[in-house]
């Protein structure tokens, strides 16, 4: 062996002595503080953990949720665990197609279930978890974009196998079963397979499952409206809805759901709106106070029935001599002014208000294509439009008309047979402004004034004028049977003094009055001038 060696060997057995001497010194004289340094590495440790779990929920508050499960994975304890799965379900939400995040949510709770268990006195605090969780809470049906269908479908399917790991817990199994079924009705709804029926009882506890049943009646019945184009879905439900809508003001849990109080009331306006008397409510104006209406552009179908929704309610409710404010004055339409389709109900609102016809139809034929259901508000608001039309402005002029010349005043678009049943509409509806006789041999209408009597001062027959022009309610006429007043001597007595008498009309308030003011003037101007033309030749 070489002195190396022996050095080495000497070496190490000095310190292993050495070693021994100071272990046996410590377990002799030194055993208490070694028993105090135990106690105090651990609290150091639950000081460590403590800090960090601080820290990851600073991360999380903040919105970084990968710091945040970065230093929950390290950390022990239910709360740290509760914290992790808060997190997961935030990343998730946000990025739905993230693999590995998947592979590693499953990992990390089947690895805590398995040896631990949730107390009593959390179970509560994971039942929110899970709700915030679930996308179905926070998504409509109806608004999921077409090409956005399939991811969708596969985010419920992992949610699916995400919650049935906690179906074991005992007082979470009655929860996970509802949120299972309701999943599956969304990935039916989805895939266009009819939903299976089911009753809601609105008498029971009103509990977070009872919410989620609401939500996803309301929503699939929306759907049903969107996709079918028809008001079919909502009839055997409109009962359903009154309860709902009382129980509502009864509820604070319910009535501070924004999502379920804004569909309820999209179904309360489409049900009002198309019932045969509607009346004045703000169903449509809700609706569009709870969307978000700094990121609405109002291009989605749901959107556009609900402002297309609140104009035609004003139109109709208009008609009727209700005091009503001008929907577009509203902060919400103010807002979206410069939207395309808030454009078009803009010129619709304004062709009804000046019984512009033709321009009225073209703009109803384009609102009765965005969903079937409006096929009849928009006949209804185009015959409100035709009997104005019919009473204040074709009536107090004419005399007697044929039916077909009266449809060409009504904007056309119409045949014999709707004449009359507007006319009679008109009768039934008891229109005091508008009284007539019928000549159906001869196709013809004789209007009277409200003593029963045909009027002398309005027109005798529209074929005797070639030319109408309007202006404030005045009708300038020009009969070609009559002498053309550009052969008339301008410097002729009778034309200042008409010319005068015709601006005191501005003070005239009425149409009637207006109408008999102007006539009465322009006959004697017409005999006046006939005459001295008759003296020249």
């Amino acid at each position: 062996m070489s002195d190396t060696d022996c050095l080495e060997d000497y070496l190490m057995s000095e310190d292993e002595m050495g070693s021994g001497f100071e272990m046996e010194m410590s377990s002799e004289n030194d055993e208490p503080l070694s028993f105090q340094d135990a106690e105090q590495d651990d609290e150091e440790q639950a000081d460590d953990g403590q800090d960090s779990l601080q820290l990851a929920i600073n991360y999380k508050d903040e919105g970084d949720y990968i710091n945040a499960v970065k230093l929950l994975q390290n950390c022990k304890g239910v709360d740290s665990f509760l914290l992790l799965l808060e997190c997961y379900s935030l990343q998730f939400k946000y990025d739905l197609t993230n693999a590995h995040l998947k592979d590693e949510m499953i990992s990390t709770t089947s690895q805590f279930l398995m040896s631990n268990t949730i107390p009593d006195d959390k179970i509560e605090l994971l039942k929110s978890i899970m709700n915030l969780f679930s996308s179905c809470q926070s998504d409509f049906i109806f608004d999921i974009p077409s090409q956005s269908i399939e991811l969708k479908k596969q985010a419920l399917q992992f949610e699916k196998l995400f919650i049935s790991m906690f179906q074991d817990i005992p007082s979470l199994t009655s929860l996970i079963t509802a949120k299972l079924h309701l999943i599956n009705i969304w990935i039916d709804s989805l895939s266009g397979c009819p939903p299976p029926p089911f009753v809601i009882d609105l008498s029971c506890e009103i509990t977070q499952s009872l919410i989620d049943q609401i939500d996803l009646t309301l929503q699939l019945s929306i759907n049903a409206i969107l996709l079918r184009n028809s008001l079919q879905p909502l009839l055997h439900l409109s009962s359903f809805f009154t309860q709902l809508s009382t129980l509502f003001n009864q509820h604070i849990t319910l009535k501070h759901n924004s999502k379920i109080f804004l569909q309820l009331n999209f179904l309360l306006g489409i049900i009002n709106l198309s019932s045969d008397s509607p009346t004045f409510n703000d169903h449509f104006y809700q609706c569009l106070k709870l969307l978000n209406i700094t990121t609405t552009t109002f291009n989605k179908d749901f959107e556009k029935i609900i402002a297309s929704g609140l104009i035609c309610n004003s139109i109709i409710i208009q008609n009727n001599n209700s005091l009503l404010v001008n929907p577009f004055d509203y902060e919400e339409l103010k807002i979206a002014v410069n939207s395309p389709f808030i454009q078009i109900l803009s010129k619709l609102y304004q062709n009804f208000i000046k019984i512009n016809l033709i321009e009225l139809h073209s703009n109803l034929v384009e609102l009765s294509k965005l969903n079937a259901i409006f096929i009849p508000i928009c006949n209804k608001i185009l015959k409100l439009a035709r009997l104005q039309k019919l009473s204040q402005s074709i009536s107090k002029i004419y005399n007697s008309l044929t039916l077909i010349q009266l449809i060409d005043l009504l904007g056309g678009n119409m045949t014999r047979d709707q004449l009359l049943n507007l006319l009679m509409d008109s009768v039934l509806t008891n229109n005091n402004n508008l009284n007539f006789k019928l000549d159906l041999i001869n196709d013809t209408i004789q209007f009277l004034d409200t003593k029963g009597t045909t009027a002398n001062l309005r027109i005798k027959n529209i074929n005797n004028f070639i030319n109408i022009d309007w202006a404030n309610d005045i009708g300038l006429l020009q009969n070609n049977s009559q002498p053309s007043f550009t052969s008339i001597d301008p410097n002729i007595s009778t034309v200042l003094p008409f010319l005068t008498q015709l601006k005191e009309l501005r003070n005239l308030n009425t149409i009637e009055e207006k109408n008999s003011f102007y006539h009465s003037k322009f006959k004697d101007f017409l005999n006046c001038s006939y005459n001295r033309l008759q003296d020249k030749n």
